[in-house]
């Protein structure tokens, strides 16, 4: 078997409105689909975010045509150059890696989780992951403690959530303590999760930690930027710790540890380079006594139902997994999967059961959102909305 062609299409897809957080707004899901086809007959999925530069992912479909869907480490090094620390290679990587595992499972009849060690659970708990919001098709902007508290309650209420996580960043740091206050006033038994994206100073995140205390945070996520930040509010700020900005990778990892910089690392697919680097990183964590969980955005925004299976699949086996898994798939309006978006129940997502990825593409819909992303990339040059033409807010310190 080897690869026939690849085709990678950029969509744009609405999300329920535009969210606020460190970096500006941002007002809709922009991802790039990838299809991998093979010479005989069978079709994997990828997916990417809509910040990777398109040519650069065409050029990488055309130089792996007549590759062996099987040869990962010969993908890696096409698409990485050999090295071990290049971020946008790594980013690449997972993309089509994706892709691959998807024909693998499919040729063998079995879901991508049995290649990454077994399933060792049908559904995974994720997070009702809240915003500040602008107003958008005739409903109000979600700004406020009141405003933040009403749109959680409809979040959980639509996914049965029992973890939230608030992207907090966007506005001044004592308004993000005032909402986590409320929030936790509101939902008692819930686990609760803060993220500012490293836009506090470290003396911001100490106070903010301490007044944060009373919350009974189950971590305070990058609220300062970098190993040596973190390792202060890590040993001072009595509030346990999780990142995906200053551990992202494996070179990282070292310094990390020497400086107990975080309690939990959050794995990214993309970051880390792929489900099965990810899968190894789980367990060089685990040798290190910290603890993991799963990240949702890495690479631009946050997954479409491809990306979100792939996540799936590996959250399906990984034995050290215990915290809800982030997930910011509430958010999207639709997607370019058969049979829609995918279903929450009782606050998880099922992991899907079908061979591969276990999710296959909507051709209809494929095409309808990439004259979205097209049309609007023409109207405005700006391509990913990830900013919006807004201007980040920083928080005054």
């Amino acid at each position: 078997m080897r690869i026939s062609s690849v085709t990678a299409t950029p969509v744009r897809v609405p999300i329920y409105a535009p969210r606020l957080h460190s970096d500006g707004v941002t007002r809709s899901l922009d991802r790039i689909v990838i299809e991998v086809r093979t010479d005989e007959g069978v079709t994997g999925l990828g997916e990417l975010g809509g910040r990777s530069p398109h040519a650069r992912v065409r050029a990488a479909g055309d130089d792996i045509v007549g590759l062996d869907p099987f040869a990962t480490e010969e993908l890696r090094g096409r698409l990485t150059g050999g090295k071990f620390a290049d971020r946008g290679g790594n980013i690449l990587y997972a993309g089509f890696e994706m892709a691959l595992l998807d024909i693998q499972g499919k040729t063998l009849g079995r879901p991508v989780s049995d290649l990454l060690g077994g399933q060792l659970r049908t559904s995974v708990p994720t997070t009702a992951y809240v915003f500040r919001l602008l107003d958008h098709d005739g409903r109000p902007a979600v700004r406020t403690a009141d405003d933040i508290v009403a749109e959680t309650e409809r979040l959980v209420a639509a996914t049965g959530c029992t973890t939230i996580k608030f992207k907090a960043g966007s506005a001044a740091w004592a308004e993000d303590v005032a909402v986590t206050l409320a929030l936790r006033d509101r939902f008692r038994d819930h686990q609760l999760r803060v993220d500012p994206n490293a836009v506090w100073s470290l003396g911001t995140s100490l106070r903010a930690a301490a007044q944060l205390a009373e919350a009974d945070l189950e971590w305070l996520e990058d609220p300062v930027l970098g190993i040596e930040g973190m390792s202060q509010v890590t040993a001072r700020g009595g509030i346990p710790t999780a990142t995906n900005m200053c551990l992202t990778d494996w070179p990282e990892l070292p310094a990390a540890v020497a400086a107990h910089a975080v309690d939990v690392v959050l794995l990214d697919i993309y970051y880390l380079g792929g489900m099965r680097s990810a899968a190894g990183f789980a367990r060089a964590c685990a040798a290190w006594q910290l603890g993991i969980g799963l990240h949702s955005g890495g690479a631009g925004a946050s997954e479409l139902g491809i990306g979100t299976a792939a996540v799936l699949q590996l959250a399906a086996a990984l034995p050290t997994l215990i915290p809800a898994m982030d997930s910011m798939y509430s958010h999207v309006m639709d997607d370019v999967i058969v049979g829609g978006p995918l279903t929450f129940r009782d606050g998880s997502l099922t992991i899907p059961q079908q061979p591969g990825l276990g999710v296959e593409l909507d051709a209809d819909k494929l095409a309808h959102y990439a004259s979205v992303a097209a049309e609007a990339t023409s109207a405005n040059r700006r391509g990913p909305s990830s900013h919006g033409g807004k201007r980040p807010q920083y928080p005054a310190y």
